[in-house]
């Protein structure tokens, strides 16, 4: 019995890792991946977003682990820990998976940019609520599927 209750305890500690490790990885990934969706968005550096996005989205998720806990205290003589690295790490491949999400602020309705213009509501107010709104519904559907694979 007393085997059983420790092997409990033992999972029980994996999982509160484990989400910790998630919450960690999914802030950096939101905050990361809508900043550049924003900016995308804007124009500011689409050629080096749209070239990070091709980059974290097109490599193997090993090949980023490998080069943030191996090659870059060699490159930038930065010693990072296991979890800081797999954090850094995942945080980025996730903000490239979310910053993808600018063709859905593209496909918005144009009727909705222009019946906010109509009705006098400034442009940083529509970008505000519009934007941010359909953004958050499409990274709630992205982040499910990407922590479910």
């Amino acid at each position: 019995m007393g085997e059983v209750f420790y092997n409990f305890i033992f999972i029980g500690k994996g999982i509160f890792i484990t989400l910790q490790f998630l919450m960690a990885v999914s802030t950096i990934g939101i905050f990361i991946g809508v900043l550049l969706s924003i900016t995308n968005y804007k124009g500011i550096g689409k050629f080096f977003i749209n070239r990070y996005i091709f980059i974290l989205r097109g490599t193997p998720l090993i090949l980023q682990l490998t080069f943030i806990y191996f090659a870059l205290p060699g490159l930038a003589g930065i010693k990072l820990g296991i979890t800081t690295s797999g954090i850094i790490s995942l945080g980025l491949n996730s903000s490239a998976y979310i910053a993808a999400i600018f063709a859905v602020i593209e496909s918005m309705p144009k009727g909705q940019f222009e019946a906010s213009q109509v009705l006098r509501i400034s442009k940083h107010a529509i970008e505000r609520y519009h934007l941010l709104k359909h953004l958050g519904k499409a990274i709630e559907k992205k982040k499910v599927n990407y922590v479910a694979n």
